[in-house]
């Protein structure tokens, strides 16, 4: 009897100490898949910032040309391209605003 409780003794050793161990491998893997994760999230809201910069800076770009061709010569006269470029320079405003709305 008495080799026959050390057996079951063993055995229930050997299953707790490998049950243990995949315990610490899920861990170790839970772990693992966190840092990537965030190691994901850090690039993806670098990329977002620097876009977001690209976009503002696109912004002031394209204010300063709507400003610009205000102040021509060309935008004041009444004309036929008159027409054209007040027409453009309502599709940049609204590219503007949408631009302004996304971020």
């Amino acid at each position: 009897m008495e080799s026959l409780d050390h057996f079951n003794l063993s055995s229930i050793d050997g299953y707790s100490k490998r049950k243990e161990k995949r315990s610490q491998t899920h861990i170790e893997n839970e772990r693992d898949r966190y840092l990537h994760l965030r190691q994901k999230y850090d690039e993806l809201l670098e990329y977002c910032t620097h876009s977001k910069l690209y976009y503002e800076e696109e912004i002031r770009r394209l204010k300063l040309e709507v400003n610009e061709l205000k102040g021509s010569k060309k935008y004041n006269k009444s004309n036929e391209k008159d027409t054209e470029i007040l027409k453009e320079l309502h599709e940049i405003k609204s590219k503007i605003s949408g631009l302004q709305k996304r971020n």
